[in-house]
């Protein structure tokens, strides 16, 4: 039963290979609408002005999930082709995808913060509602980098794994959210701010599940300074900020106000 389970995408047929993928994620996008009615009722009963709050903002999450999208894509075929390739002999490839999508992060973090102020006033939010408008941003946009990494974990998960892993990973990903809103919001109490944290208490455990796996599979992930290679960074990131995301199908990479489904 396991060895019917996995597949190679190297070598097994492009049939085997797109069912071997879909069916997983078939299944739990149709487990995703039922977790996902379950994280609107709690964002309703338990976000206070949530959906104001993120609605007013809408605009600067989405563009910034777009942007991050295209890195963690272009970031993920390059390292699919040294896998191709089975050039894994060092971490370097891996390192680099995730160098790539830290640096990208943590650049766009930096401006949206920076530019708070001017982003606020462009896009009217009123004063009444600026000091919570200010908290659930903040929150939001330094908790993309952990968003970012999960989401390239689920492609490698997706690329690698089993049938039974797909399907994990991605349940994680798309019905944790509704586990997690139920812990911050309903068990915390933690309003606004932990409507803002849901996304990202997910993505830890995507996080984690992911690293474990790839390590079994004996796919390195450590960062290491020796690692660095600018000339890759560099390329990964020009090619994803000049591409169309290709994560627009979901998993953890999605505008903060989309609480429904993340997968």
């Amino acid at each position: 039963m396991k060895d019917a389970l996995q597949f190679d995408l190297l070598k097994d047929p492009p049939v085997k290979i797109l069912l071997s993928i879909c069916i997983p994620l078939a299944l739990v996008s149709i487990l995703s609408c039922f977790t996902g009615s379950i994280t609107n009722i709690l964002y309703s009963r338990y976000a206070g002005e949530y959906f104001a709050v993120a609605g007013l903002i809408s605009t600067v999450t989405t563009s910034l999930s777009m942007v991050m999208g295209g890195v963690i894509s272009a970031a993920w075929i390059k390292t699919a082709v040294y896998y191709k390739n089975q050039v894994l002999h060092s971490c370097s490839f891996f390192a680099n995808a995730l160098y790539s999508i830290l640096l990208t992060d943590l650049i766009l973090i930096a401006l949206c913060l920076l530019f708070k102020r001017q982003i606020f006033h462009l896009f009217h939010v009123p004063n009444e509602l600026y000091a919570t408008v200010s908290l659930y941003y903040t929150v939001s946009i330094c908790s993309c980098i952990f968003t970012s990494v999960a989401s390239f974990l689920i492609y490698c998960i997706n690329g690698v794994g089993s049938v039974l892993e797909i399907l994990i990973g991605n349940a994680i990903s798309s019905c944790g959210t509704a586990l997690a809103a139920a812990l911050l919001l309903r068990l915390f109490d933690a309003g606004i701010a932990g409507a803002a944290l849901v996304t990202p208490v997910c993505a830890l455990a995507v996080i984690a599940y992911g690293t474990i796996l790839l390590r079994k599979k004996g796919i390195p992930l450590r960062l290491h300074a020796d690692n660095w290679d600018r000339r890759h960074i560099k390329s990964r990131i020009s090619d994803g900020c000049s591409m169309p995301s290709l994560s627009d199908r979901g998993h953890l990479h999605r505008s903060p106000d989309q609480p429904a489904s993340i997968a």
